[in-house]
């Protein structure tokens, strides 16, 4: 019987040297039949030729797919368009597979109805030799940690390319945690999914470039985190399959939104945070959510209130401060920000 397929769908953007060692983890896999896919965003150094290369050296199923510079998510969904596996793995450029992933995750799901296999997950400093800074385990309740906006890395899941619904891609309009939002949506509408113990694969920091730097760190701060667009994503997600959606999962949505103001909440953006819970105020939640929903209320409510006060005092100290001729002169222009 002839094994099942793999595709492997890699974005890249100007990192050639990652980009090979992330090729060399897959064409070392165990399990031959894969196809890998890398989707070049827009990429201006030799990551073409040095595919052609690979090309060359290597019998497996390589396609090097050119694209305009639309960031990671849109060429996450261009490889995924293209795709001919069973089965569908994510692999960032920088980040490395184990050389019996695949092996063991086919072999779990072929003996399971569930439509994805998660591993655990081994962080790691690059470059090539690095030591190990931790291990993440996938081995807990999934969903809860998703509804908790908290990454289980997309690398460490294989999922079956027929439990994708058509709308499940990754979001474009997401300048950063395009890989969370995804995997919640993923979740959401499934119903379990196998954990294959031991770290099956490596994500790799480092201080070198990132396919989605063209949004600079600047979106991890507080006025640029896209709440907005997180909580769009989601929440037109769940309102386009909400048949689809099995009931014990419907509570994941609420405490989904809530989790997104709470990490709102902590850069700074109170306002967005309370409009957040105000409308997941109708929202499924688990036994124990409103609760949850009430604290993070509460502690934007007072994060608010002491930076009014914080605000207010600074305006009180530069009031006393001013001279009467600096009062006349400067009245129209108001306080210092």
């Amino acid at each position: 019987m002839h094994r099942a397929q793999v595709s492997i769908i890699i974005p890249t953007f100007n990192r050639p040297e990652l980009l090979r060692r992330a090729l060399l983890s897959c064409f070392a896999q165990s399990y031959a039949e894969i196809e890998i896919i890398v989707v070049d965003d827009a990429s201006s150094d030799r990551t073409a030729r040095q595919i052609a290369d690979l090309q060359q050296e290597h019998p497996v199923s390589l396609r090097y797919v050119p694209r305009p510079g639309e960031g990671a998510g849109a060429a996450r969904n261009a490889g995924l368009d293209l795709a001919e596996g069973e089965f569908i793995q994510f692999l960032d450029d920088d980040d490395l597979l184990s050389p019996d992933k695949l092996d063991i995750q086919v072999r779990a799901l072929r003996e399971s109805p569930h439509p994805a296999a998660v591993s655990d997950v081994r962080v790691a400093s690059g470059p090539p030799g690095g030591s190990v800074l931790r291990t993440i385990g996938n081995s807990d309740d999934l969903q809860r940690k998703l509804a908790s906006f908290r990454s289980i890395f997309h690398t460490s899941a294989l999922m079956r390319a027929d439990s994708l619904l058509p709308g499940c891609r990754y979001n474009p309009d997401l300048p950063c945690f395009q890989d969370i939002d995804f995997m919640f949506r993923y979740f959401l509408t499934v119903t379990g999914w196998v954990h294959t113990p031991g770290e099956l694969c490596t994500y790799v920091t480092h201080p070198g470039t990132r396919i989605s730097d063209r949004y600079t760190r600047k979106f991890l701060r507080v006025r640029a985190f896209p709440h907005e667009r997180l909580l769009e994503s989601a929440l037109t997600y769940w309102r386009g399959n909400r048949t689809l959606i099995p009931a014990a999962n419907e509570w994941m949505i609420g405490e989904y939104l809530t989790a997104l103001a709470r990490q709102c909440s902590s850069r700074g953006g109170q306002l967005l945070a309370l409009g957040s819970l105000a409308r997941s105020l109708t929202l499924p939640r688990r036994p124990g959510g409103y609760g949850r929903m009430l604290f993070t209320a509460g502690l934007g409510l007072a994060r608010l209130l002491t930076l009014n006060i914080e605000r207010h005092l600074h305006w009180r100290h530069w009031e006393r401060a001013r001279t009467p001729d600096e009062r006349e002169l400067s009245d129209a222009a108001g306080p210092p920000a």
